[in-house]
């Protein structure tokens, strides 16, 4: 019966070292874990911002293009005006008016 009695006891020390290694061996594997995730994130985080700056570096030239664009039709009817002041008043009047009609209220 003694034997029976050292021999759980020394069971019982095998499997509670066990289990303290086991503990270990998971708190290390949770800081890899750990460690990994936040790696990975900072590599997407990284990957994120260099596709926020590409875009606005698009945005930036999609803007002059535009800007660009703009300043050549104001100057096409500009031209235009010049070349038949008339007809721009004609076409500005009929415009006005139309533009009139339908935002007036029914009375």
């Amino acid at each position: 019966m003694d034997r029976q009695v050292n021999g759980a006891g020394e069971n019982f020390y095998k499997v509670r070292k066990d289990i303290d290694v086991l503990r270990r061996d998971i708190g290390k594997l949770t800081a890899s874990l750990q460690s990994d995730a936040g790696d990975a994130a900072h590599h997407v985080s990284d990957e994120i911002a260099e596709k926020v700056h590409e875009l606005r570096g698009r945005v930036d030239e999609l803007t002059t293009e535009l800007s660009a664009k703009g300043r050549d039709v104001r100057h096409m009817t500009e031209q235009r005006i010049q070349e038949r002041p008339l007809t721009s008043v004609a076409v500005a009047a009929a415009a006005g008016f139309f533009l009139g009609k339908l935002l007036r209220r029914p009375a």
